[in-house]
């Protein structure tokens, strides 16, 4: 019963199968999110804050987040996360941020893990500490996130939480570069008058590196869902 309250919900919600009909989807995902169903609940909260079908409202979008990242939803756990750091529909909380995100993070969100990096850099929620910074930028700059990637380069480039090393930083921000992180431009100019020929290669070559292993590793992650069960669509 649940699910097909959720799945009408979404199905008027994209107006395939159903009218069109914000207001429907509303009331068929509250259904669903009243009796646990996680999606619907999330999407009862992006619902609420974007003001789809109802009047906008933080709080509330808040509470379902929050129902949906109890119960493990990686994205909404990122959400709560970002909606204390911002005071966004609750009191500015810092360590409360910083609770979600790492929730979020172990799970392997590269949102959550950029964030988290971001929270102990600036010692938000958390005391200051750039070793760990460094760690969470690395996790979520593997998985390609570029402003993680751009961080990365610039705490490599400073030699904050890590030892200096210009190679590894040029290669990380022609990374971010690549990710559309228009800023990290000034950072490879800046870098490429700092290096010798063969250290602008060497770096080079490290990125290329770094891009063919995560095209091999898409691959065996698309092969390996492709014989995993689908999670609802959200």
């Amino acid at each position: 019963m649940v699910t097909a309250q959720y799945k009408l919900g979404l199905a008027h919600a994209l107006g395939r199968g159903a009218t069109h009909n914000a207001s429907a989807a509303m009331v068929w995902f509250h259904r669903a999110a009243e009796q646990g169903h996680v999606a619907a609940q999330h999407n009862l909260g992006v619902m609420f804050y974007e003001g789809y079908g109802v009047d906008r409202d933080p709080g509330e979008a808040l509470r379902w987040f929050r129902a949906a990242g109890e119960r493990g939803d990686v994205d909404a756990q990122n959400k709560v996360g970002v909606m204390y750091a911002n005071a966004d529909g609750a009191p500015k909380d810092a360590a409360e941020a910083v609770k979600w995100f790492l929730l979020a993070a172990e799970q392997g969100s590269s949102q959550a893990q950029y964030n988290l990096g971001l929270m102990y850099y600036r010692g938000q929620g958390v005391a200051q500490d750039d070793v760990q910074a460094v760690r969470w930028f690395i996790k979520a700059a593997e998985q390609g996130h570029g402003f993680a990637q751009f961080n990365l380069a610039a705490m490599y480039s400073k030699g904050r939480g890590l030892p200096q090393n210009y190679i590894e930083a040029y290669s990380w921000a022609l990374l971010a570069l690549e990710r559309g992180v228009a800023t990290a431009i000034h950072a490879c100019h800046r870098l490429e008058t700092l290096m010798p020929a063969e250290d602008v290669a060497e770096a080079k070559r490290r990125k290329s590196a770094f891009r063919t292993y995560r095209a091999a590793k898409k691959t065996d992650d698309d092969k390996a869902a492709s014989h995993s069960p689908r999670r609802p669509v959200s």
